[in-house]
């Protein structure tokens, strides 16, 4: 009897361990996300979008649950679906690309009726426009209500692509002709859409009995191999890289004298301040880029070819010198966090290493922040203490000029 009651409590052990669909957010490939909304309690279910090249993409739905009274994630769809016919980016109406970045929805939609959604529901009558007009743009309006002749998208025209649908909060701020009517929907028989998500009908079906008004919708850019990372010593820890300069461009001037690194910060305007796509996204609307960004979890990205001039430093000037346009000869590290949160743990680690392995390939003499460079302008990094991390380089790779206070 004692043996059954063992044997009975292991099952049930290794039952619970292992529901269906319950996945490590930890080590999911969509770890960032999943680790940043596992402690938002009013984030119940994510929907990732990643762009696999041409005009593809795969869809995940995660479902938020519950193991050994934790918050864990589900993974409850995988699909395949459709973006922009030229890709992803967008930053203005007609350039046919889907935006990249973490959306909230607004609304579903649809000129079938109502699937069981517990969103806000638009029937889509022959009333029904996403308008493109400043009276209401990137607003779905009913013309009838607002008395206005709309030369927007009327949207009982597009069957079966708006069987169903939601409307995401891309461009919330309904900036003119930064983009309008770019939704998630039903796939028809073109192999891409003019800037929107789609994907099955029973696909978007099974979303929208799913999520509530609450979800997050996050779009990524194609997933890219991991750079060859450079040796590192123990004193400056290991150096965790991805290449993504195939997805960033810029102008460059071969074998330019690097002798600047210049250390910004920079988090997204949006829900989640430390989304990477959202701050990536927001450096393609300005066409500005540092040449690595540093996420909060030490994981450097390297946007930009070092022997290439990256827009980071603006009008800019070297601290008692007469040397400006500091982007001709300087390296731009970018780490994710607010003016009320530090960098972590992780991304100083990662900084000093970092530094050391570009100072193995150029004569880097000045080390500085962007508030050394353009003192009335910027005021990063913030939260760092910044002192401190500059004895920490000289200690670990060697004298170099920085600004102490």
């Amino acid at each position: 009897m004692k043996h059954l009651i063992t044997l009975i409590a292991c099952i049930a052990a290794l039952t619970c361990a292992a529901q269906p669909g319950i996945i490590d957010h930890t080590t999911s490939q969509d770890s960032n996300e999943l680790t940043h909304y596992i402690t938002v309690d009013s984030v119940k279910h994510i929907i990732v979008t990643q762009y696999t090249g041409g005009t593809s993409c795969n869809v995940r739905m995660y479902v938020k649950t519950s193991r050994n009274d934790q918050p864990a994630w589900r993974l409850a769809l995988t699909c395949d679906g459709i973006v922009g016919r030229n890709g992803m980016g967008k930053t203005r109406q007609g350039d046919k690309k889907t935006p990249l970045g973490d959306f909230g929805i607004i609304t579903a939609f649809g000129i079938k009726p109502d699937p069981g959604t517990t969103l806000p529901y638009v029937d889509v009558t022959d009333d029904i426009y996403c308008c493109a007009d400043p009276v209401a743009y990137n607003r779905i309006i009913n013309i009838r209500d607002k008395k206005h002749q709309c030369r927007g998208e009327h949207m009982i025209k597009f069957d079966p692509d708006y069987n169903y649908g939601f409307f995401f909060d891309y461009n919330k701020e309904c900036k003119q002709g930064k983009g309008a009517a770019v939704f998630f929907h039903c796939t028809s028989d073109s192999p891409a859409t003019a800037g929107c998500i789609g994907v099955a009908e029973q696909d978007m079906v099974t979303i929208l009995r799913t999520i509530d008004i609450n979800a997050r919708l996050i779009i990524k850019d194609k997933e890219t191999a991991p750079a060859q990372a450079p040796a590192a010593t123990a004193a400056t820890g290991t150096l965790k890289m991805t290449d993504i300069t195939s997805q960033i461009n810029f102008g460059h001037q071969e074998k330019r004298p690097v002798t600047i690194i210049v250390v910004h910060s920079n988090h997204y305007v949006g829900a989640d301040p430390y989304s990477t796509q959202g701050c990536i996204s927001q450096f393609r609307q300005y066409n500005v880029a540092p040449h690595y960004m540093i996420e909060r979890n030490g994981n450097i990205l390297k946007m930009v070819d070092e022997d290439k001039i990256a827009y980071h430093a603006g009008e800019s000037r070297l601290p008692g010198t007469n040397e400006v346009s500091l982007n001709q000869n300087s390296i731009g590290i970018e780490i994710i966090n607010t003016t009320t949160e530090p960098p972590t743990q992780a991304q100083i680690d990662a900084l000093v290493a970092l530094v050391a392995d570009i100072r193995t390939r150029h004569n880097i003499k000045h080390l500085m922040r962007h508030s050394d460079i353009a003192p009335k302008r910027k005021t990063d990094p913030w939260c760092m203490d910044w002192p401190a991390f500059c004895k920490r380089v000289v200690s670990t790779s060697g004298p170099l000029n920085y600004l102490p206070k």
